[in-house]
């Protein structure tokens, strides 16, 4: 009962709202509405007091204006059918002995004035009304309502009585059926006219809500869009002072979330890298520290026990001084080289070193490598070729990338064999879109398969034994891969038909490293 009665709670909290034009529009559309409901039901009920009231009031002037003709008998009737005609009414007029003397369906000659007791236009003119209704009674005066049930159709009329001063009697009708009818007639039109001026109000109200609410709307989209970190729309210039005001301070917030937001963003980004630096550097520390204690203590102790021979030979035997002097020469030389490579992959590993790229030839970069060894080429009698175009140009760093070319070719000269065709070391490259790809082959064995991934990382020698004794310290591929790393481009080494290929990128000139990256 109780997760029920949670479920419930968090349904209605999270039930959708109504919009704030919806709001308004029912409100104020309620409030109309019951207001014009209210004046057409009180309409509905007062209208026939209302016409009551009027025609009362009329019969009251009219009975006013014929007893006031009796001051002048020239003009009595001639005023009489005036009231009639102009009032729309029926007149009864009784003498001082409740003899008829006048009524509106006489068409007889006319009785003068003053009326006596003997005057009379005779009984079958006297209408015989059943009296439905003693309305308002006062001495002297008073209403009644009054039926007619003689035809097929029943009338009612409104008869105001009064006593006239000559003692006679004055009966004033007024059609009561008109009454209702005029009044039915005013209803049914009051009520159209309220359906209809509902209808056009409830129109004129939505699109004034409309006009107020869609800057509200425009607002609450914008400040979504803010809350998703998207501060690229602005709000428009609004109608009214207070919504304008209130658009300009989102615009302003808007601009400032986003100012502090990038000033975050490159303060976070700059503290990622400074992070990733810290990292790397402290990586490479260890490397270096790991590798240098690693590979420094063989040449440590040979240059120790050659100096203690030293010792001992320098004044007995100066040929075997010479040459443990000359072991320990060389086995200086290789460490300060060791090191001197080491802390170069450092360099550039630590992105403390800026490309100096420029166009430069490829072919040359390759053969002056051929040419300075040609020495060393010869003694091991290796065949080489030279294949890349002597127009090809590359764009990076000729200084650097020449380490490239040497660690590669002298890797290249230290395991070439000759497997029936020759010692051969060839370079070659293939053009591939905004990239050259150069490769460096050279005969003999191929790396297996437990070597191959390792040889780029720092220290790692597949033959330790023939690595020491060449001289080799296992950094020269290390030192290529972060040389490429640092322009951006990629290399590698694959086993094919007859030795081994090594190959490394060089971008073409006008070509960016992220255009390549995508």
């Amino acid at each position: 009962m109780k997760g029920t009665a949670k479920a419930e709670k968090k349904a209605k909290k999270h039930r959708k709202k109504s919009s704030v034009s919806a709001i308004l529009f029912r409100s104020i559309a309620t409030v109309f509405v019951i207001g014009i409901a209210m004046v057409v039901i009180a309409d509905s009920r007062m209208v026939n007091y209302v016409y009551l009231l009027k025609t009362g009031f009329d019969l009251w002037t009219s009975a006013d204006i014929i007893e006031s003709a009796y001051n002048d008998p020239s003009k009595f009737y001639e005023t009489l059918r005036e009231v009639e005609l102009n009032n729309d009414i029926s007149v009864e007029i009784f003498g001082p002995a409740d003899n008829i003397v006048y009524t509106t369906s006489y068409n007889g000659p006319y009785i003068p004035l003053p009326f006596s007791e003997n005057d009379t236009i005779g009984d079958q003119y006297r209408r015989r009304f059943k009296i439905t209704d003693s309305g308002f009674q006062n001495t002297g005066f008073h209403f009644d309502l009054r039926e007619d049930g003689s035809g097929r159709v029943k009338r009612e009329y409104l008869v105001f009585v009064r006593d006239l001063r000559n003692g006679g009697r004055l009966e004033l009708y007024k059609l009561k059926n008109e009454l209702d009818d005029v009044a039915r007639i005013g209803i049914i039109f009051i009520s159209s006219l309220s359906t209809i001026m509902v209808t056009l109000m409830l129109f004129v109200i939505a699109r004034l809500i409309k006009r107020f609410t869609d800057p509200l709307k425009e607002m609450c989209r914008i400040t979504d869009n803010m809350s998703k970190l998207d501060f690229s729309q602005k709000v428009g210039e609004m109608r009214g002072e207070e919504i304008d005001r209130l658009a300009r301070s989102i615009n302003a917030m808007s601009d400032s979330l986003n100012e502090a937001l990038t000033d975050l963003q490159a303060k976070n980004q700059k503290l990622q890298d400074d992070i990733e630096k810290e990292h790397t550097l402290d990586h490479l520390r260890k490397i270096f520290l790991t590798g240098v204690s690693h590979e420094l203590k063989t040449p440590i102790a040979i240059i120790q026990g050659y100096s203690e021979g030293l010792s001992v030979f320098a004044r007995e035997d100066a040929d075997m001084a010479i040459e443990y002097a000359n072991i320990i020469k060389s086995e200086a030389e290789r460490m300060n080289q060791m090191i001197m490579k080491l802390i170069e992959i450092i360099k550039y590993d630590s992105g403390e070193y800026e490309p100096n790229c420029e166009s430069f030839n490829v072919y040359e970069l390759i053969d002056d490598w051929f040419v300075r060894s040609k020495a060393q080429l010869a003694d091991k009698g290796v065949f080489i070729i030279n294949e890349i175009p002597r127009d090809v140009t590359g764009y990076g760093d000729i200084i650097i990338l020449g380490s490239v070319v040497n660690n590669y070719l002298s890797n290249a000269l230290s395991h070439v064999e000759d497997l029936g065709e020759g010692r051969i070391i060839r370079a070659n490259l293939e053009d591939r879109g905004d990239i050259w790809r150069i490769y460096l082959f050279n005969s003999g064995q191929h790396i297996t398969d437990k070597d191959i991934g390792k040889i780029w990382t720092s220290f790692y020698r597949a033959d330790k034994a023939m690595s020491r004794a060449a001289g080799r310290s296992g950094l020269g591929l290390a030192l290529v891969a972060a040389i490429q790393k640092l322009h951006h481009m990629e290399y590698g080494v694959e086993n094919v038909q007859g030795g081994v290929r090594f190959w490394f990128d060089v971008r073409k000139p006008g070509i960016e490293p992220k255009q390549l990256s995508e």
